[in-house]
């Protein structure tokens, strides 16, 4: 079950039957209280409540690193979507030989695009992660001109020397005009690329970075419930 929290507010939930004002009960988040079936729009004020368990308890990982993700950061005031993606992708850097931990990870890859689509995040050059991320990106790019040379038919050097160059038109935008540059680029060559890159720390580095960098999530109540289904799906392997 959830860690019990405080949480300083009070909630209105509007349905099709009226609303309700909730008060005086427990949860972690208001926002996950019920299903976004149930509920149309949610408001809060500035009083204490708590609410029991949320209902969407059968949708919460239940590997026990996942499911801390989505404690602690998805479903806090404080947090949210950015910071659970740039977590989960850090933490599974963090594997052995320069492998990553899982290589299950593309639907969080595939969410974080279309969150970044809606958001188009312009660079201004002065993110704190900029240069850390132009690291990654020369080393994915490192990678696929490794695999332009392995490549045994044309179609392949072919195919991933296309692939290197967009990488390296990625590190001159990155570098000399970030403003120009958008994110969505780089979570699509990572896509294209994913059963060579799906291994490797590298890769969910500069994905951690990409998280950083990205502004203005969308922290609905229904963007994070459809990252919490998809934490829950990719770490049952994990168990």
């Amino acid at each position: 079950m959830f860690e019990k929290k405080q949480i300083n507010s009070k909630a209105s939930i509007k349905n099709s039957k009226g609303t309700v004002v909730i008060q005086n009960s427990q949860l972690i988040n208001p926002t996950f209280i019920v299903s976004s079936e149930v509920v149309d729009d949610i408001e809060y004020s500035a009083e204490t409540i708590n609410v029991e368990d949320p209902p969407l308890e059968r949708n919460v990982p239940k590997n026990k690193e996942a499911r801390s993700w989505v404690e602690n950061y998805l479903f806090s005031l404080n947090a949210g979507i950015g910071k659970t993606l740039s977590v989960a992708f850090e933490a599974n850097a963090a594997g052995t030989n320069w492998n990553a931990k899982h290589s299950n990870l593309l639907p969080l890859v595939e969410f974080a695009l279309s969150q970044e689509v809606l958001c188009n995040t312009s660079i201004t050059g002065q993110e704190p992660d900029l240069h850390h991320c132009i690291t990654q990106v020369k080393n994915v790019a490192t990678r696929l001109e490794q695999l332009m040379v392995e490549a045994e038919d044309l179609s392949s050097k072919a195919y991933y020397k296309k692939e290197t160059e967009f990488a390296v038109h990625i590190i001159e935008e990155l570098t000399s005009e970030p403003q120009f540059c958008r994110l969505c680029n780089i979570y699509q060559l990572i896509i294209r690329n994913w059963s060579s890159l799906k291994g490797l720390s590298i890769t969910y580095r500069l994905l951690s970075d990409l998280a950083r960098m990205e502004k203005g999530w969308i922290n609905t109540p229904e963007a994070k419930k459809e990252l919490c289904v998809i934490l829950k799906s990719v770490s049952e392997d994990w168990m």
